[in-house]
Formats: structure tokens, C-alpha cells, sequence
């Protein structure tokens, strides 16, 4: 049974590490008290000779609990833990205004689900199964944050900028700006184009792009994004391979020695905007309308990561990579 605590209860005791029966079968049960438990081997002997001997692999099997959040109200939130039943759920609050019944931080019901008033703020909460096992979810909340989508990192000169904003369900009114220039408004402008109108205060090189959102619930909440704008002669280059391409499963992205530190300069009368990367932390995977079609995670210090792209129909992406500081963008074509 591997060793002497072996996760395992047999006739109705903890299974010993070893022990011999006549029979063919035994029946286990698992330890309600067990983070993990042990392969189970057997010795097979015939008048006292060995004739086989096997090995079974066991694990716990812990399926996931997630923990969600419903907005019924301004300030009106009922948080639910999902994959997990017990007896008694012990909540907590904190990092925000989040309060259970309106009045505590803390709270302890036998239901899975609770009410809570507030707008933002982390919640936590803890039960144990019928197996004695704890589980435990937590959810940082925050229905009005708010995040600029269809944003590319580059754009030429004839290229139009069309994003999007996340909203809700209590949005009243929107304002954009471009490099702090009001460029469109109203109540239904969750979503902004260089080409609805005239004004287009870009600049050739770095730019902002702002979006204000003003709610029912009292709330003005707002968040801002870069883009760079390459005019006449601009061109970037950075220090990304990528292969290859065009890709039919699976592509690598690997990192060079880093360019000239340029930064903005001229060579041969081209101005030229330098992105060097020290790492690849994350890639986002954009179809030429700036949805997102995938999105990868990566520890640090990696110079290379390699993945499979055979969720991806047959079309031209853009992989955004990001150092975690600087991102840059390189095409992909995904021939199938």
C-alpha cells in the first residue's frame, strides 16, 4: 500500500502497508482525512512461486470550484460557489466595500449562495465536503472596470482605430478621447471609430486613447491604452522570430538579440521605432477585427515558448506579444 499512511481505510481500519489475503479482490475506501493516497501493488504466488506482480496508480480526483458573482442592483450582489456542497460555507470580504446582508465582513451560512451590498472588493469563501475535504474559491469584483477592446498596437497612416468598451447594464453615457481631445460621445457610444467624423487628433508615433463612462449608479469610471501611429517612412522592428509561418498546429515564438536602442531614430531617411523585448510573458492571439481568438500565459524568464495554434481557422492573426512592459506585433497566417 506504498507506506504506512496510505490514505487507505480496509475493513473498516486504516489499510496496514502490507498484508496478504487468499482472495482475488479487496475492497478500499478512501480516508475522508487523505490529501493523497497511495498506488496499490499486488504480488501474485502460486505454491509459493511469484508469478506476476501489478500496480495500480491512484489520485485524488478534486474537481475545480469556481466562485460567481450576480449584479441585481447598484450596490445589489449575491455570490454563489459552483462544484462544491457542504454543510456550512464561511464568507469573508475585504479590499473593498463588499458587505454580506449589508452589515459584516464575515458571515457564515449553510446555503452556497449569500447577498451582499457594495460595488467592489474581494470575496472569499470556505466549506467542507461530506469527505472532509475543504475547498475554497475566491473572486475579486469589480463591475465597472472597464477595458479597451480592438485595440491594435500599431497603425499606418491609412488605418482607421475602432474599439470598444465593456458596459452594462446601468451605463448612461460615454466620452472619448484621443490623445485627450474629446472625439465622440453620447449614450450609446460603447464603441468609437476614427471614421465616424472629421476630427482625427492622431499623431505620427505614440498615442492615447481614453474612454469615460458615466453610470446610473452614480459611478464615472474610466481607463486608457497606447497605440503607435506609423506615418510616411515609419516601420518598427523588434527582436521576435516566429515559426513558422505560415502554420498549419503549432508555431514557436522565440527572442533575439536585442536590436540597436534606438528607440526613434532615422536610418536611411526611414524613421524607425525600436521594440525590444526581454522576455515573452504573454500572447495575445487577434484576427484582423481585434477579437480576441486566444490568449496565453507564460512564467518569466522565457526566451521561447512553442504552442498549438489547431483551434484557429484558416485566416490571417496577429500575435501581440508582451514582456510585461513593451509588446510587439508580428502577423501570422494559419493555412490549413
Amino acid at each position: 500500500m506504498g507506506s504506512p499512511n496510505n490514505g487507505w481505510i480496509y475493513q473498516g481500519s486504516a489499510a496496514p502497508q502490507a498484508f496478504t489475503t487468499s482472495s482475488n479482490s479487496i475492497q478500499l475506501t478512501s480516508s475522508s482525512t487523505a490529501s493523497s493516497l497511495s498506488n496499490v501493488s499486488i504480488t501474485v504466488r502460486l505454491n509459493g512461486n511469484i508469478t506476476t506482480t501489478l500496480t495500480s496508480t491512484v489520485s485524488l480526483n478534486t474537481p475545480l470550484v469556481t466562485l460567481a458573482a450576480d449584479q441585481f442592483s447598484c450596490t445589489g450582489l449575491q455570490f454563489t460557489l459552483l462544484g462544491g456542497t457542504g454543510s456550512v460555507y464561511n464568507w469573508a470580504s475585504n479590499n473593498g466595500d463588499i458587505l454580506f446582508d449589508g452589515f459584516n465582513t464575515t458571515a457564515t451560512t449553510t446555503s452556497n449562495t449569500i447577498n451582499a451590498t457594495g460595488t467592489t472588493g474581494t470575496v472569499s469563501v470556505t466549506t467542507t465536503n461530506a469527505c472532509g475535504v475543504v475547498r475554497s474559491a475566491i473572486i475579486s469584483y469589480d463591475p465597472f472596470s472597464r477595458s479597451i477592446q480592438g485595440l491594435y498596437p500599431e497603425y499606418t497612416s491609412g488605418d482607421h482605430v475602432s474599439v470598444s468598451v465593456n458596459s452594462t447594464t446601468y451605463d448612461t453615457y460615454y466620452r472619448w478621447y484621443i490623445n485627450n481631445i474629446l472625439v465622440g460621445e453620447g449614450e450609446y457610444a460603447y464603441s468609437y471609430c476614427t471614421c465616424y467624423n472629421g476630427l482625427d487628433p492622431r499623431v505620427c508615433g505614440e498615442n492615447t486613447i481614453r474612454v469615460e463612462v458615466e453610470t446610473s449608479c452614480g459611478i464615472t469610471s474610466s481607463t486608457e491604452a497606447g497605440f503607435w501611429k506609423i506615418c510616411g517612412y515609419y516601420r518598427t522592428q523588434n527582436n521576435i522570430d516566429l515559426y513558422p509561418n505560415p502554420a498549419r498546429d503549432q508555431v514557436s515564438v522565440s527572442l533575439k538579440e536585442p536590436k540597436d536602442n534606438l528607440n526613434v531614430g532615422k536610418i536611411s531617411n526611414e524613421e524607425i521605432k525600436i521594440i525590444n523585448l526581454k522576455e515573452i510573458v504573454e500572447i495575445r492571439i487577434v484576427d484582423k477585427l481585434g477579437n480576441l481568438k486566444k490568449y496565453l500565459k507564460f512564467g518569466k524568464g522565457n526566451k521561447k515558448v512553442s504552442f498549438h495554434i489547431n483551434d484557429l481557422s484558416s485566416d490571417i492573426y496577429y500575435l501581440e506579444v508582451s514582456d510585461g512592459v513593451n509588446k510587439a506585433k508580428i502577423p501570422l497566417a494559419v493555412s490549413k
